[in-house]
């Protein structure tokens, strides 16, 4: 029974042991330069440079992924309601709780949020996805370190063992790997702001995504022509999924507890054979989802049809408006505003 006893013991300790190293391993593996989307990264850099040097207050800021980049016209959206606005929104990639958490940072008493989230963030049902975990270890430690200790343990449990060890392995060896990687360093603040007002002081933009393709509200601002085939369905599920509704009580919790107010609006989509508001079968399919949406008690603004719009205003994906429909869009969301009494 002794020897039982002991050999438990011991591999209770080897267990604890192996689970430290792993915790610390985990850890030290942050901010890694490994290849990840790091336009995600230096914009956001970017667009809270851009926040911190206004003073205003009443401002409107935009969240969501990247429709609202590539669709809304921050500076015709300004001059339309007498606020100052910003573009805020990045990938939609980043999870509703990344949002609520950009937001709890950014936003302050006076301000109004509009966001026109993609279709997906509704139906998407956990967000510790890998896209996202990946995201966060290469250049957004500051996010994991405000996590609870719970939602820690979870982060962690998402994570596969392989990607921990790889990132260690770029990280211990981060100096040899640099020089074939210089396009995935992780974002450096100093050089993101030169490169930037560079850029500006020029009247240039380029590198499509990187912050030296936005304008001054943080609008993305290389979508001329494009074109593209294919349709897309855009509902991938008729029901509002739990995980969103929590987040979503969340962010109007604290939206109403800092008086700030909040415009969910539909996303701008594409009329397609697949997705078409003005066709039965999709009004229908449609109907169910805002019959789910109002069972959570989330309003959305706005006419979902008429804010479908023609394959030849959109650039290179089903979310990305050109620059012609970039300014159909914001007009229509401007309507919106106007409507709910946000202009001045």
């Amino acid at each position: 029974m002794k020897v039982l006893i002991k050999r438990l013991f011991a591999l209770f300790c080897g267990f604890l042991l192996a689970a430290s190293a792993y915790v610390f391993v985990f850890h030290y593996q942050f901010g890694a330069r490994m290849p990840s989307e790091a336009w995600v990264g230096c914009a956001a850099i970017l667009k809270e440079e851009i926040l911190k040097r206004d003073v205003s207050d009443n401002r409107i800021l935009i969240y969501s992924g990247s429709n609202s980049i590539y669709g809304i016209d921050s500076e015709k959206l300004t001059e339309a309601s007498g606020r100052e606005v910003f573009n805020m929104s990045l990938h939609a990639g980043l999870p509703m709780e990344y949002l609520v958490w950009q937001i709890m940072k950014q936003a302050k008493a006076g301000d109004t949020l509009l966001m026109p989230l993609e279709y997906d963030y509704y139906t998407d049902t956990e967000g510790f996805e890998e896209w996202f975990t990946h995201a966060v270890m290469c250049w957004e430690q500051d996010y994991y370190e405000e996590l609870s200790l719970y939602q820690k343990f979870e982060f962690m449990s998402s994570v596969r063992a392989s990607r921990v060890f790889f990132g260690a392995f770029f990280k211990a060896n981060q100096g040899r790997i640099d020089p074939f990687l210089k396009k995935y360093r992780n974002p450096d603040r100093n050089w993101i702001v030169k490169d930037v007002e560079d850029a500006w002081s020029k009247g240039e933009y380029r590198m499509p995504l990187f912050p030296t393709s936005y304008n001054r509200r943080g609008d993305m601002m290389m979508n001329e022509g494009g074109g593209i085939s294919g349709n897309d369905r855009y509902l991938k599920g008729e029901r509002v999924s739990d995980y969103f509704a929590a987040h979503y009580r969340s962010l109007m919790e604290y939206a109403e507890e800092n008086a700030i107010r909040v415009y969910l609006i539909w996303p701008v989509s594409m009329k397609n054979p697949s997705f078409d508001l003005g066709k039965k079968s999709d009004q229908e399919r449609f109907a169910r989802f805002r019959e789910s949406l109002d069972s959570e008690g989330v309003q959305v603004y706005g006419d979902a049809e008429k804010l479908q719009l023609p394959r030849e205003l959109f650039y290179n994906t089903q979310y990305h408006l050109n620059s012609e429909g970039r300014t159909v869009w914001t007009d229509r969301i401007a309507t919106i505003l106007k409507e709910a009494g946000e202009f001045l």
